[in-house]
């Protein structure tokens, strides 16, 4: 159940609030740690275990029917979903929607070439809907 705290009838107003103050301090510190853990990597449930994987290590998401595959430097994963779900629990600013089926790691795109994404050996299609975006989050030399 989670337990925080544990009060005994008669509640007295001092013993209340202790109880309150930790609960929210322990609340505080589970979501502070859950924010670390949200900012550097993501875990996949796959054959009752949890896979970490850290973003640094993910190349591209593609959705795949009712599944996403999650492409990283190493192997790829399968897990049930859709990509607007997974999009919405990707909380690292690197990664960017560029088609309907696609999100890239920003870090790991080699070569852009008029409507498509070159990715570690990939070729990635870029949406003419997703193109401006795209444009403004790369920093761009004209020559």
């Amino acid at each position: 159940f989670d337990v925080a705290d544990f009060l005994i009838k008669p509640i007295k107003a001092p013993r209340f609030k202790k109880g309150l103050e930790k609960a929210s301090s322990r609340q505080t510190k589970l979501s502070a740690v859950a924010q670390a853990s949200a900012e550097r990597e993501i875990y996949l449930k796959a054959d009752r275990r949890m896979i970490r994987i850290p973003y640094e290590q993910i190349c591209y998401l593609e959705s795949v029917g009712d599944y996403v595959k999650i492409m990283t430097t190493d192997e790829s994963y399968m897990i049930h979903g859709t990509l607007s779900s997974v999009d919405e629990r990707l909380s690292h600013p690197r990664f960017i929607k560029v088609h309907r089926k696609y999100i890239v790691n920003m870090d790991k795109i080699s070569d852009v070439e008029d409507n498509s994404i070159m990715l570690s050996g990939k070729v990635i299609p870029l949406s003419r809907a997703q193109r401006p975006v795209f444009l403004r989050s790369i920093n761009v030399l004209k020559g």
